[in-house]
């Protein structure tokens, strides 16, 4: 690196170059005595060629930056050249001018640093905030900043002999050392990771708490859910209560109707079936309710065994019922109980109407339960009075000549029948 220039450096460099070649010029008109014409212009000659072959030489060798050296060198190369051509020509006080003008050109150039040549380097890595040394080809620091920390042997070793060109040592568990090659020596700059590792701890730190709080919100989600089902379960069996609290006062009411002194031929019969006929329903709903536990879920078995039952008290009341089932699956307990009170006032407006058979077919289709009642002998009206206008459930009703048909419909809940 070059330091600052002293005085005999500028003199040495640049002053005394520059008088010879004025001195050559000079000389040329002048003339110097006791010589002939051609004595004195080669001597002239001479001199200027020594003078700008000199000045190119400093130039060349002073200057740090090795691609200012590389112009300086070919522009004085150009500048030789030139001198030697217009010298051929008698024209050597011009090619002094120009090669006085373009020296001190790039010497002034580079005494005011450009090209750079390094003088204020010390001061500056001295004084910069950045931990960067700069080290030569065998280990020793030429250039350091003051904030930087001092290289062990290790450090050194781990540099030199890494095998790579650019790398990152360890300085310890807070520094890292990253290098880069360079001819002839090393730059190595020293980065503070402890910031880093302060968030990194940070990031872990969140990333447990984030953790947390997803087990946190599935347990609030699950508790959640349960709530919801809860609900519905509450719901559905306040649903389910309210219907019976409004079934149950007409067993009493049909059974003191059955008790009135002088009735009509048959009327006690039909009374006291009739109220046989609710007890029944009343009865297998709650088994149902039994049946459908926590899960609000009933099996095709659940709704057959009910049927079951009451077709004992349908044949008690002279109607005779016939049971042909295919079906499986599990379905939601209210579509279920919704369908066997459809099925309660079917009958019971077959008992209405005189009729004694009546057909029920439990089928699946495709993601769905279908109840087919059919009363032989009966007509439309009859299916569409056991019809009422809250049901929820799919229905249709078909009429024959060999009696109605009321369709019953809804979907399949999922899961098989040992879910229930």
């Amino acid at each position: 690196m070059n330091l600052p220039r002293s005085r005999k450096d500028i003199f040495l460099q640049t002053l005394l170059p520059a008088f010879v070649l004025v001195l050559a010029a000079g000389l040329w008109f002048i003339g110097i005595p006791g010589l002939p014409v051609q004595l004195k212009q080669a001597a002239c000659i001479v001199l200027a060629l020594l003078a700008v072959s000199y000045w190119a030489l400093c130039l060349v060798w002073w200057p740090a930056d090795p691609y200012h050296r590389r112009v300086a060198a070919l522009i004085g190369a150009l500048c030789i050249l030139g001198t030697m051509v217009c010298a051929a020509f008698f024209l050597l006080p011009v090619a002094c001018a120009a090669v006085l003008a373009i020296f001190l050109f790039l010497d002034i150039r580079t005494m005011r640093g450009y090209p750079p040549d390094g003088r204020n380097w010390p001061d500056l890595l001295q004084h910069c905030a950045l931990p960067i040394q700069i080290l030569d080809r065998y280990g020793s620091v030429v250039y350091a900043s003051a904030c930087a920390k001092p290289l062990e042997q290790r450090h050194l070793d781990a540099i030199y002999y890494g095998g790579a060109a650019t790398g990152v040592t360890e300085y310890n568990k807070d520094i890292q050392l990253y290098n880069r090659m360079f001819f002839p020596g090393v730059t190595v700059i020293q980065k503070d990771r402890r910031r880093i590792h302060t968030l990194e701890a940070e990031l872990e730190s969140l990333r447990e708490e984030m953790k947390n709080m997803q087990a946190w919100i599935a347990q609030t989600d699950a508790l959640e859910a349960g709530l919801e089902e809860l609900r519905a379960r509450n719901a559905f069996l306040a649903t389910q209560e309210s219907v019976i609290r409004e079934k149950a006062p007409g067993i009493g009411l049909l059974l003191h109707c059955a008790a009135a002194p002088n009735p009509e031929p048959g009327f006690r019969r039909m009374t006291v079936t009739r109220a046989n006929l609710l007890i029944c329903e009343l009865y297998q709903l709650g088994l149902l309710l039994q049946a459908c536990g926590e899960t609000n879920r009933l099996t095709a078995a659940d709704l057959v065994a009910v049927l079951e039952g009451m077709t004992g008290a349908a044949a008690e009341a002279g109607v005779r019922c016939r049971i042909y089932q295919v079906a499986q699956g599990v379905y939601p307990a209210d579509k279920v109980m919704e369908a066997f009170r459809l099925l309660c006032r079917f009958l019971e407006q077959l008992i209405i109407a005189d009729l004694g058979s009546m057909d029920i077919r439990l089928r699946n289709e495709q993601n769905a339960l279908r109840m087919l009642l059919t009363a032989p002998g009966g007509k439309a009206e009859l299916a569409e009075a056991a019809l009422t206008k809250e049901t929820t459930l799919k229905t249709a009703i078909r009429e024959t000549v060999d009696g109605v048909t009321l369709t019953v419909e809804f979907e399949f809940a999922g899961g098989g029948e040992d879910d229930a």
